[in-house]
């Protein structure tokens, strides 16, 4: 009953996000010919049902979970992070476009992103411990040793500068072009696919990020003491997986901040679905990034070693991109090139058409990778 609560939940959400785009799920292809509204009536329908279904799963062991996951620092981040982004943000955002206070308005903007981002964060951590209250304390215990560590700050002020420097010659590029709305989409998109910047700063933060992730735990003896946890080999890569993930997700939205400044104080109207697929794009890459170099971690005790082999993958990667230039001579083997070609992926997805061809190679990646990293942690318990 809860699997099947998953199914119906993920393709009501799913079938949301697609529709956004004008597109569908072969599937549920049929909904929209009842009409739009109905369309709609039947997919939050089918994400409620999925909800009770899974709610009915976890009635077992409900009560108990839902007391591990609703602590203090749930409720207390929760609290601040809905003052930050409505009374506070919203109240500044309005006293800003009321006044004529552009930079009023940015302020307000600053605390409504920081706001959010806070509650999100803790909306996903609630989720885990809802789901897995051990997968929830080891995703705790991996994200404090992100930020008790410089790493995790000096990545997000190199990238957060990168980020603003981006936006600067954005907004440079928007000044001359404003009066031809084809270009500033075209700008804006490519503020956030094509980012040249941020992408070769993303290949030295994905190798930092991920290599002491088990390199370290290996150093140090404390891989020992974690695996006689009563915790699982999943569970152990899982929570690894998800913090850096989280971290990844805190590099990129800093982007999504600027453009609302743009949006709020420049008056800039902002085309949504290209800028959807792009953002979909980055955190599948993303993941697909990060589930590499967590392999690699797992294979050795040295941290250069497992960023160095990272570095190395990445590099392979990004440099498929340039076959589009070489099409034409690669012949049958373009397809093959243009499928791992992941910045040419993104700029599919920033037309706007959410093509899952791309999306489902990288959400594979990242499942096979990660089934690979448990098999080689697992493999520890027979040396």
């Amino acid at each position: 009953m809860k699997w099947v609560g998953i199914f119906l939940a993920i393709l009501g959400a799913g079938s949301f996000v697609l529709h956004l785009t004008g597109q569908e799920f072969i599937l549920l292809m049929w909904i929209d010919l009842l009409g739009s509204s109905v369309g709609n009536v039947i997919r939050v329908a089918m994400i409620v049902v999925g909800a009770v279904l899974i709610g009915a799963g976890f009635q077992a062991d409900a009560d108990y979970r839902l007391a591990e996951s609703l602590d203090r620092v749930c409720l207390a981040g929760a609290g601040l992070g809905i003052a930050f982004w409505l009374p506070v943000g919203l109240g500044m955002k309005w006293a800003g476009d009321y006044f004529t206070r552009p930079a009023l308005v940015t302020i307000g903007g600053l605390v409504s992103y920081l706001g959010l981002a806070l509650f999100v964060l803790i909306v996903l951590r609630w989720l885990v411990y809802l789901a897995s209250p051990r997968l929830g304390m080891l995703l705790d215990r991996e994200v404090a040793a992100y930020y008790l560590s410089p790493i995790a700050y000096l990545v997000l002020i190199g990238m957060l500068v990168i980020t603003a420097f981006n936006f600067w010659l954005l907004v440079e590029t928007l000044t001359r072009v404003r009066a031809e709305a084809a270009g500033e989409a075209s700008a804006v998109v490519r503020f956030v696919a094509y980012n040249l910047w941020f992408w070769l700063g993303m290949l030295f933060v994905v190798p930092v990020t991920t290599m002491r992730l088990f390199a370290e735990e290996k150093r140090s003896g404390t891989i020992e003491v974690l695996m006689t946890a009563p915790v699982s080999e999943v569970q152990v890569v899982l929570a690894k997986f998800l913090a850096a993930l989280l971290l990844y997700g805190m590099v990129i939205s800093p982007s999504a901040f600027f453009l609302l400044i743009l949006h709020d104080a420049g008056k800039y109207e902002i085309e949504v679905k290209p800028l959807m697929g792009v953002y979909v794009g980055m955190i599948t890459v993303g993941a697909m990034f990060l589930s590499i170099g967590l392999f690699f971690s797992s294979l050795t005790r040295n941290q250069i070693i497992a960023a160095m082999l990272t570095f190395a993958v990445l590099i392979l990667l990004f440099s498929t991109f340039v076959a589009d230039d070489f099409k034409d001579r690669l012949g049958v083997w373009w397809p093959v090139f243009e499928y791992v070609a992941v910045l040419l992926h993104l700029g599919k997805l920033a037309t706007g058409s959410m093509d899952l061809k791309f999306l489902l190679f990288h959400l594979s990646v990242v499942t096979f990778m990660l089934f690979v990293t448990v098999k080689v942690v697992e493999a520890r318990k027979w040396r």
